[in-house]
């Protein structure tokens, strides 16, 4: 089993989006187990590039799958589950033992994700935040947490207010030292001014049009240079396998285990930026995407947010509180919403085509 590690395979008890199969070079490898490699895939990935700002929207998105293993009887997901998952480096092809002494390696199957992503994932785990499960964000409120109050800054809670005949739904301040503490705002009042706001910073067809072609022209300026940075990928690969080499005749000639184990542990981090290096080498020989591919769900989420949120799904609705609002916003119960801090995105094509024009003024 350690000289199968060694080689580059995976023989432990397959992780929750592989399947062992037969393979052709002799004994068990890894494939892809749809659909929960997909699943796996889009947590992963969702995780590294912000989607999921937590561990707990990473939790949540997992126990609305009904093809995932759930944890509990309820449809719950252990926050353990969700840490291992996020920390496993056999999602990004590679393999490693510290019990057996094997450093992390390439290995023989196919990553779910890539080496880049699975870094910037350990540098989230390391450097990010980690917010505590809160049961009070349901689909019923997408607005909790997003806005606040505009006498003390409190972000609103919102619940249920029950009636004669039925209960209702309302948004309120819980700050105890606020004027406007526990005074409640009708859900439907609230959200639809909320929708409002949103159609005042989407932007027009022609402002799209232009961000499109800007867009456009810098990713040909890109695959001009992609050659370029080729080149320089190619010359550091070649200097890191010179440098493990260096470090392998060493480690042959040394005699103290301490001197040993740090020649080790930096051939460890070469192997790693080596694979880094190859890895980002390959994706600008062979482009995984076209242009139109990589920007068209961003272009459509540009022109017409208010699109997204009128879908319903609470993941979503989320997405767009934190992708076009900068900070929370400021609801006053009289005036209603004040002026949003939005993104830069939303910004600068809110303010591209509003500007003064006129005749430069006398000095």
């Amino acid at each position: 089993m350690m000289a199968r590690v060694e080689a580059g395979y995976w023989v432990f008890r397959a992780p929750l989006g592989y399947r062992y199969v037969d393979s052709k070079r002799g004994g068990k490898e890894l494939v892809r187990d749809e659909p929960l490699a997909s699943i796996v895939t889009e947590a992963l990935e969702g995780y590294a590039t912000g989607r999921f700002g937590t561990q707990t929207e990473v939790k949540r998105f997992l126990e609305m799958q009904p093809e995932y293993p759930k944890d509990k009887p309820n449809g719950e997901v252990y926050q353990q589950t969700v840490v291992r998952l996020l920390g496993k480096e056999v999602y990004a092809g590679l393999v490693a033992c510290k019990k057996w002494g094997v450093s992390l390696r390439e290995g023989q199957h196919e990553g779910l994700i890539s080496v880049q992503t699975y870094e910037r994932i350990q540098h989230k785990l390391l450097h990010g935040s980690h917010a505590p499960y809160r049961a009070d964000i349901r689909a019923e409120f997408p607005l909790r947490g997003a806005v606040a109050c505009g006498s003390c800054s409190t972000p609103l809670t919102a619940g249920w207010s029950k009636g004669k005949c039925k209960k209702y739904p309302y948004y309120f301040c819980r700050s105890k030292g606020c004027d406007q503490y526990g005074k409640t705002i009708p859900r439907e009042k609230i959200e639809g001014q909320f929708k409002e706001v949103l159609e005042t910073v989407q932007p027009s067809e022609d402002l799209v049009a232009v961000a499109s072609a800007m867009f456009k022209k810098r990713w040909d300026d890109q695959v001009e240079r992609a050659a370029i940075i080729l080149s320089g990928f190619r010359k550091d690969i070649v200097n890191a396998e010179r440098q493990i080499g260096q470090l392998v005749e060493r480690i042959v000639e040394a005699n103290n285990r301490r001197v040993i184990e740090a020649y080790e542990k930096k051939i460890e981090e070469l192997e790693r930026e080596k694979l880094l290096l190859r890895e980002k080498a390959d994706e600008i020989s062979t482009p995984r995407f076209t242009f139109d591919e990589l920007f068209e769900h961003s272009l459509k989420f540009l022109s017409n947010p208010c699109r997204i949120w009128d879908s319903g799904r609470f993941e979503l609705q989320r997405m767009v509180l934190k992708l076009v609002f900068l900070d929370h916003l400021q609801y006053d119960r009289n005036k209603g919403f004040r002026t949003p801090k939005t993104t830069l995105p939303f910004k600068a094509l809110g303010g591209f085509f509003d500007l003064n024009e006129g005749m430069v003024p006398l000095g």
